[in-house]
């Protein structure tokens, strides 16, 4: 059985991606300050999430898929 080895920097790159693509497609939340308020996290944070930087908690991914409008499953693919 062999195992896949999944870096997090990967991950956190990927999500990152993700979010940013949402947020630019979004007419409710289509800027960093606009997603970051109703998410209730800083700008500044948003944004090394976007550039892959920072792995969001479970908790704070719930809070930007729902920002967003979408199931937090959404950023994950």
């Amino acid at each position: 059985m062999s195992r896949q080895v999944v870096s997090t920097r990967g991950i956190a790159t990927d999500i990152g991606s993700e979010v940013r693509r949402r947020r630019l497609k979004s007419a409710k939340v289509r800027t960093q300050s606009a997603l970051a308020d109703s998410a209730g996290i800083s700008i500044s944070f948003l944004s090394m999430i976007e550039r892959g930087e920072r792995l969001p908690t479970i908790e704070t991914l719930f809070r930007i898929a729902a920002a967003l409008g979408v199931p937090p499953s959404r950023l994950l693919s």
